[in-house]
């Protein structure tokens, strides 16, 4: 019998301690070869939350960290992608019922989360126009600005790609963000999870980026690139495997900030927020993408 799992319900260390506890219930009737299921208190929609990946953690400040906690390598990683998913799961409960794969001994659920794996691939897409992106607005020179403001979106840039022009082969660089974006390719893996833990919708956080600074000294860089970022991927699917939302959430920090705990509570809840904004109540995610357009829109005209 599959021992009652606990959400989110996670110890980093004694000195790490990370937002409000919200505990699941498990139910645990079955026959003698059926698994757990997980029940939450009744709501329409419920959230499993899944931890990127290990290995999609990439930083440029570890060394930093390192030599300000004493942590390991190895120690500093664990912590940063358990504070990570545990204050996702906090701040998504405000949105849903959650639940976290990660925080949990129960062998059963480590085997999931290899399956889970296993049963997805990756692809770096642009992130969605509607995506306000922290400190990209102060990465902008005062010129490009300035050029934005007189002269119309469709006349001063084209769509990336190769395209033919006077029989000529062309190629357009993509210049914007991009994001880890995750591609369900077992199409029994959302049905196989809904069944099991009764969620039908799905957070998937696919990788974490810690970027550093710019050295200083440096001409011609803006503000924000002397602070370091946060960068965390993600894509939502709902329980028939339809994409509902694929992005970024970013926030910046300052580049003398090494305590790691000070970095997981001050700024992970920041990203969290911005991730958890497309799962909020009273509208529905397109709605939610529908309108953001739109004001992304009016902001533009206004500026022309």
């Amino acid at each position: 019998m599959l021992k009652a799992i606990v959400t989110t319900v996670v110890t980093l260390c004694a000195s790490l301690v990370l937002g409000q506890d919200h505990t699941l219930s498990p139910n645990n009737t079955s026959n003698n070869n059926s698994t757990t299921t997980y029940k939450h208190s009744t709501s329409k929609h419920k959230l499993l939350v899944i931890p990127y990946e290990p290995k999609l953690y990439m930083s440029e400040i570890d060394r930093d960290i390192i030599s300000k906690t004493q942590l390991t390598s190895h120690q500093v990683r664990n912590r940063v992608r358990l504070g990570l998913n545990h204050i996702v799961s906090a701040e998504a409960q405000k949105a849903y019922p959650s639940i976290s794969m990660l925080g949990t001994d129960d062998v059963e659920v480590a085997k999931d989360l290899q399956y889970i794996y296993s049963s997805i691939g990756y692809k770096y897409e642009a992130v969605p126009d509607a995506d306000l992106q922290a400190g990209e607005q102060e990465k902008a020179t005062g010129a490009k600005k300035l050029l934005n403001k007189f002269k119309r979106k469709e006349e001063t840039t084209k769509a990336p790609g190769t395209r033919v022009e006077e029989g000529q082969l062309v190629g357009e660089p993509e210049h914007r963000e991009r994001y880890m974006n995750t591609n369900i390719v077992n199409p029994n893996l959302l049905d196989y999870l809904s069944q099991k833990y009764e969620a039908d919708v799905f957070l998937f956080i696919n990788q974490l980026d810690l970027e550093g600074a710019a050295e200083p000294g440096q001409q011609g860089l803006s503000d924000s690139d002397f602070r370091r970022r946060i960068k965390v991927h993600y894509t939502i699917f709902d329980h028939t495997g339809k994409q509902l939302y694929g992005g970024t959430a970013i926030t910046l920090f300052p580049p003398n900030t090494n305590d790691l705990n000070g970095i997981i509570k001050g700024y992970f809840p920041v990203v969290a927020q911005s991730i958890t904004a497309r799962l909020m109540p009273g509208a529905s995610l397109e709605q939610q993408e529908h309108e953001k357009k739109a004001k992304q829109q009016r902001k533009e005209i206004e500026e022309y």
